[in-house]
Parts: structure tokens; C-alpha cells; sequence
């Protein structure tokens, strides 16, 4: 996969994106790209909580969204079918979308300057 590429990390302490008080989301590696299977662009979110597999290395389950243009963020996070769960911790599809939003304001906030962002949230009318 080729494209761009960031990282949000979380606290561990006053994280609000936990499962059964035993798992936290950790961080949210996004990346784009292209599946072999398709020419239709995707965005994944690869989302650790901590869980450890053999040799103590981490174990990352991911939720994607199809780029098609003119369709909602949330819409494109349905579209497509839940993956499997991670073995040992059920993931929920209410913490996925949890972690999709927290990605998508940071990336309005970093783009500071984006007019749909002056538009929406800054103006006074």
C-alpha cells in the first residue's frame, strides 16, 4: 500500500474508548491504499488495544472505508463488511466508529485552514 499515512496515540489513563475496563485503544494507525482485489481506493484504520499474541507481539484489528465520492464519512464506514474479530477481545463496531471519529477531527484540526472547517465550525451565523 502506498499513500498517506498517520498515527494517533492514546493515554492510558481518561481514555474513553475502552473494552470491558480489561482492554483500552492504545492508537489508530490510518493508512490508504488499494486492494489487489479492487481499483476502488480504501482508507484502514488499524487499531490496537493491547492484545499480545506469540512472541509478544502486538495484535491489531482494523475496520476500512471505500472512497467513493459523494458519500458520507459514516457511510463509507458501513458500506463495506465487518471484519472478523480479533481472537481473545471482541472489538466492537461502536468503538470502531469511536476511533473513526477521533481520526477524523484530528485531521480537521491539522488541517487548520480547510473551508469546510471555517464554514461549519468557526463562522458566527
Amino acid at each position: 500500500m502506498k499513500g498517506n499515512r498517520i498515527a494517533v496515540r492514546l493515554p492510558a489513563q481518561d481514555n474513553p474508548l475502552v473494552i470491558d475496563d480489561q482492554y483500552y485503544v492504545r492508537s489508530i494507525l490510518v493508512c490508504d491504499g488499494q486492494p489487489l482485489d479492487t481499483q476502488e481506493r480504501r482508507v484502514y484504520l488499524w487499531i490496537d488495544v493491547g492484545e499480545r499474541a506469540m512472541g509478544d507481539s502486538p495484535v491489531l484489528t482494523y475496520c476500512q472505508l471505500e472512497c467513493v465520492p459523494g458519500i458520507w464519512i459514516e457511510e463509507a464506514f458501513n458500506r463495506l463488511p465487518m471484519e472478523p474479530d480479533i481472537p481473545g477481545v471482541c472489538v466492537p463496531r461502536e468503538l470502531q466508529a469511536g476511533c473513526l471519529r477521533l481520526v477524523v477531527s484530528v485531521c480537521f484540526l491539522a488541517t487548520g485552514g480547510d473551508p469546510l472547517m471555517e464554514i461549519e465550525v468557526l463562522s458566527r451565523k
